[in-house]
């Protein structure tokens, strides 16, 4: 399976014409591996996706979600850098799915951890819902309920710390999005409940 992908991920341009379902699963296969290993090839590939997606991108995502959640761990630092990227080009095109994907990679966020690797991914997903606010606003409110409910859990973990700069500097980013949640969408603060008043500060 891994050379056949690999050999759709060599033919480029693809055809223009409508794949069959088998080809288009193998396409969507092979311009993800091109992502993930190929970082000097990223943007080529994504505009092979944008020129043969025929489903609003549901299967390419179904993709990065398994991805996600099976083998986030065991990624390589590059490959985690591409992962994120990606993600915000699919939040860019509006995605099917998109919110099930980001959803996952908060998960992937483990409380009081402070390994490098852990807090690069907390900040760069708190990062990207600050860049990325008025189209997740927009498209997908539920995710900025789901992002409020984990920065909080995590800002407690991190307000705990004063001599490691890394927990400091997120703990900043983590209050300013909890802050704008706050003044611009009270509603959406709501629905997590209780959990609101817990503000470890």
């Amino acid at each position: 399976m891994l050379n056949r992908v690999k050999r759709f991920a060599d033919k480029t341009p693809f055809s223009l014409t409508t794949p069959n379902p088998q080809e288009y699963t193998l396409f969507n296969q092979a311009i993800l591996y091109g992502v993930l290993i190929e970082p000097y090839f990223t943007k080529i590939h994504i505009k092979h996706l944008h020129a043969i997606i025929i489903d609003g991108y549901k299967l390419f995502l179904s993709l990065l979600v398994g991805i996600v959640n099976e083998l986030y761990g065991k990624l390589v630092n590059s490959g985690k850098e591409q992962l994120i990227w990606v993600t915000k080009e699919m939040i860019d095109v509006s995605a099917t799915r998109i919110d099930s994907l980001l959803v996952c990679l908060m998960r992937q966020i483990v409380g009081g951890d402070f390994s490098n690797g852990n807090l690069w991914l907390c900040f760069e997903l708190v990062s990207l819902c600050l860049s990325k606010w008025d189209c997740l606003l927009q498209e997908k409110p539920v995710v900025l309920t789901s992002a409020l409910y984990t920065f909080l859990r995590l800002l407690a973990d991190h307000c705990r710390v004063s001599n490691n700069l890394k927990p400091m500097m997120l703990r900043q980013m983590e209050i300013e999005f909890f802050v704008k949640m706050l003044r611009d969408q009270f509603q959406l603060c709501l629905k997590i409940g209780r959990d609101l008043f817990h503000v470890p500060f």
